[in-house]
């Protein structure tokens, strides 16, 4: 190889399959995580980091085997992802049809499923406007009610009276998590309440409500063609890469001892 006979460092890379790990390079992987972080990492967290590492020059390597580095002024990294991409070709190969778009579905229905939603209307009782008289106040108006009444029974509420089609996650942005779970279980056309909020205290008359539902495979099957092919993709690099490890030795530095001068430089003394 041309680019080889010219550098060759590059030339011993391609002439052995050892890949040394040195401990300063992790050394210098914590230091640097650490200081875009501002704590430590974890065990496992260095794990990865020396796993990149790891992948890095088993990717260089093999893309410098491939010829990828010629008449490309382009960093390791890059050679990196150009070995990534070939694996990504491969997993753009396997184009799933509907029968097993059906599997994947039914296998991942939690990830599709419609959320509940809820319609409403409420009353609105200010805890600030009303103090210790809220609650009697908001049980008189509800005593008096029959059918769906009009909002000026209580006070203003800023963001309006009449709430169409509001997830869980809505109604709990809006009104807080208490109010979301006690909306969602009254029941329809009639009025539930007092029901305690952020801001006070509410009446409220459900006038349609869903509860979560798996969609019809038509709706979401493009969704899922992209979902399944990004798993397939991401099995294929792995696997790739695991059969392009397996071709290499790791060997890691042992961590240098500290002479006895630097022992004596950290702790400011020497013992007799």
């Amino acid at each position: 190889m041309i680019y080889a006979w010219r550098n060759p460092s590059v030339e011993n890379v391609l002439q052995t399959n050892k890949i040394e790990v040195p401990y300063a390079a992790i050394d210098r992987l914590t230091y640097n995580w650490s200081k875009m972080r501002n704590r430590p990492p974890t065990k496992a967290e260095i794990a990865g980091l020396i796993d990149e590492y790891i992948k890095e020059e088993v990717y260089y390597r093999e893309a410098l085997a491939l010829g990828l580095d010629q008449n490309d002024k382009i960093l390791r990294r890059r050679l990196m992802q150009k070995m990534e991409f070939l694996s990504n070709d491969l997993a753009a190969l396997n184009v799933p049809d509907e029968s097993t778009l059906n599997t994947y579905f039914l296998d991942n229905q939690d990830k599709y499923k419609l959320p509940a939603e809820v319609s409403f209307t409420h009353i609105f009782f200010s805890r600030e406007k009303r103090g210790e008289t809220v609650a009697n106040d908001a049980k008189d108006i509800l005593s008096q009610l029959g059918d769906k009444s009009d909002v000026e029974h209580g006070d203003r509420f800023v963001m309006g009276y009449d709430f169409t089609a509001q997830s869980p996650y809505k109604v709990e942005g809006v009104f807080g998590k208490a109010f979301a779970t006690a909306l969602f279980k009254t029941t329809l056309n009639r009025w539930h309440g007092p029901i305690p909020s952020s801001y006070g205290l509410h009446l409220v008359w459900i006038t349609k409500r869903r509860d979560t539902q798996l969609p019809e495979l038509s709706a979401v099957i493009d969704q899922l063609r992209t979902d399944f092919m990004f798993e397939q993709q991401q099995k294929i690099n792995k696997d790739v890469y695991e059969n392009l490890k397996n071709r290499y030795e790791i060997v890691f530095e042992e961590k240098p001892k500290q002479s006895d001068s630097a022992k004596t430089n950290l702790s400011g003394s020497t013992s007799l």
